[in-house]
This record gives C-alpha cells, structure tokens and sequence, in this order.
C-alpha cells in the first residue's frame, strides 16, 4: 500500500546564490514566486556558472523528505524525454519512490531559485511538459494520504480537482498547501472547491487570511472548524496546529539558515510522516519542525 502519493508539477531546481542587488536587477521581487515578464532572463542564464541542481516541486520536496524517514511513497506527474527527465527519474529510484511519472515529449520544467545572502528564496518557473498531466490518476488508488499544492492548481486545475476527487472517493486522506496568496487570489474558485476535500491543510498567516477575509487569529480559528486539522507556519515563529479546534503552539528550532527553499514542504515531511504513523497532532507538528530545521541548514529543498 502507498502510503503518501503526492502529486507534483515536476521541475528540476536550478538553486543560484545571489546578493539582493543582483536579485533587484534580474528583475525580481524578493522571497517570492515571480512572473516572468520582468525577468532579466540573459542575466539569469549569465549566472549559471553558479547553478546547483535538484528534482523537486513543491510536492515532490515533501515526497522526498517523507521517504527519507521510511514512508512508503510515491510521485505523480510528468517529465520531459530529456537529461532533466532521466535525472528526475533516477532520484525516486535512489530515494526508493516509486515511480508513477509520465513521460512526454517536451523538455522537463525547470524552476530557478535565487538565494540571497539572508537565506530567503526568490523563484520563477519555465513549465516545459510538467503541465501535461495526462497519467492515469489510478495509479494514486489505494493511497493513504494524497499530498498536493496550489502550483498544481494553477497549472492545470481542472485536472488537479479530479486528481483530488478521486483520491477523496476512494477514502484517501487529502493533504493540500495553497503556496501562497497570490496563487489563491488567482485559482480563487478552484481553490474553493479544492478546499471543501482538504483533511489537512498547511497554512502561512498571509494565506490564511487571504482563504478567510479575517485576521490572521480568527482565520485560523475558522479554517479549524472547516478541516480536520490546520497547521499554520509561522516561519522563526514557529507553528500553531489545530485539531478539531485544539490549539496546539510549538516553537521553531534555533539553527543556522542556509536557504528557506523548501522549509514548509520539509515541515509538511515530516508531520505528514507522524500522521501516517499515528502520532498525535502535537507530536507530528514537533517531527515536521525537526525537518523543516534540517532543510534550511541544506543548500538544496529537501532531505
């Protein structure tokens, strides 16, 4: 039995460290996911002498960590019939994953990172095949928990929503992480829809108030009465998880930031991992800041 599926818009990370003066005149703003229509991209591509490579997605970043501590698991989504592709493939091999990507005609999709000096991340997306999405969802049947995120809904929403619905009607556990406030302000209905199938939704305080319309407190208090539970990621702040509207605050480990790339996705890791091993909700809130702590002393998104 798969234990965590998670559904991915499978992109290989191209992770370039940059001073904020560098970041402003690509074009960029800081510590988020940026449009491509003001990106200096001959500037980019300037810099990749400096580039280190990773498989990821956001999905995939949690998919990863998870196996890393033993869990069953599995990605869905799809790849390119190139380098990127076959490298992407060799690391759920390496990882014990199992494989369920598809692979299309196309370049696999790339996401460049931009680490400043302060460890922020700062991203853009060229999709290449990744969107496609045209596997055959029942490969997720079975499945315990189906981990998913808003980069998915925006790519391809449609699609993303029967992923879920299935998953739902076959008893499977919906995890999901909006990825931030500008892609709920975008997939507005989706996001919605998606919503009303969410077991457990991982949540910053800006997302939280952009999903409610309320301060970040009483969002918090009415995504709990809508969720079986919500952990909110309050970044140096640590974290608060709700569970059937027990609050539970549990403080960030104090370490040395190299990069916040893939921090929300490595606490999805390893709460996802209690959960399935039947931890209470302030254990599994504990085990996904002991990961999300380790991830961000890494160069690269994930375990």
């Amino acid at each position: 039995m798969k234990e965590l599926v998670g559904l991915t818009n499978a992109l290989m990370d191209i992770v370039i460290k940059v001073s904020d003066d560098e970041l402003a005149e690509l074009g960029f703003k800081k510590g988020a996911w940026n449009r491509q229509v003001n990106i200096d991209y001959a500037g980019l591509l300037a810099l990749m002498d400096r580039a280190i490579y990773y498989p990821s997605g956001s999905p995939a970043n949690t998919i990863f960590g998870a196996a890393k501590n033993g869990i069953k698991t599995a990605l869905i989504g799809t790849i390119g019939n190139d380098q990127f592709g076959k490298d992407y493939s060799a690391s759920l091999n390496d990882y014990g994953i199992e494989n369920l990507l598809e692979v299309a005609n196309g370049p696999t999709g790339i996401c460049f990172i931009l680490i400043t000096p302060d460890g922020e991340r700062t991203s853009t997306s060229i999709m290449g095949v990744a969107g496609s999405y045209k596997f055959d969802i029942s490969a997720i049947e079975g499945a315990k928990v189906l981990h998913t995120s808003g980069y998915e809904l925006r790519t391809s929403p449609a699609r993303t929503l029967e992923v879920v619905n299935y998953a739902k009607s076959n008893g499977t556990v919906i995890s999901y992480d909006p990825a931030g406030a500008e892609i709920i302000r975008l997939e507005k209905e989706a996001t919605k829809e998606l919503l009303k199938e969410v077991n457990i939704l991982f949540v910053t305080e800006e997302e939280a108030v952009e999903l409610t319309g309320k301060d970040c407190e009483r969002a918090l208090e009415q995504l709990a009465l809508e969720h079986e539970i919500v952990v909110m990621k309050r970044g140096s702040r640590g974290s608060t998880v709700m569970e059937y509207r027990e609050r539970i605050d549990i403080p960030a480990e104090k370490v040395k930031v190299v990069n916040t790339n893939g921090a929300g996705d490595g606490y999805a890791a390893g709460f996802l991992v209690g959960y399935i091993c039947g931890l209470d909700a302030e254990e599994c809130g504990i085990a996904g800041t002991a990961v999300a702590a380790e991830v961000i002393q890494m160069e690269g998104p994930h375990l």
